[in-house]
């Protein structure tokens, strides 16, 4: 799929679309949401329901934004959410955790026992 789109994104979403019967936008926004650790040129990717998810949070709710909150908060993090890869590879896995976090407190109505373990890390947010 990446090398038939050229690793466009939005030609890899309409290879993705013509290719699984069935697949429309949410599916491929989770499937971006998901590769984006291991696909570094979909990355970092927010899909809207994410955004409002991490919104809720209090996170920042755009790609870069949350990107850049990684990446002053990579100390406290590396080792933590993610083992295995190279440095730029945890770190896009553990932004994947973080999106994949948001939205599951957002699904499950549990943002405030995430606001909660939250406030207990010493991790200083942007």
């Amino acid at each position: 799929v990446r090398d038939e789109a050229g690793r466009d994104v939005q030609e890899m979403r309409k290879v993705l679309k013509e290719s699984v019967k069935g697949l429309g936008p949410t599916g491929l926004d989770i499937f971006c949401r998901r590769v984006q650790g291991k696909w570094e040129e979909v990355f970092p990717f927010v899909d809207g329901r994410t955004a409002k998810a991490l919104r809720g949070l209090g996170l920042p709710d755009g790609g870069e934004g949350l990107r850049a909150l990684v990446d002053v908060s990579w100390g406290e993090l590396d080792g933590e959410i993610v083992e295995d890869g190279d440095e730029e590879e945890r770190k896009r896995k553990g932004f994947v955790r973080i999106l994949e976090g948001a939205v599951g407190a957002e699904l499950e109505g549990k943002r405030e026992v995430v606001m909660e373990r939250a406030g207990k890390m010493e991790v200083q947010w942007l």
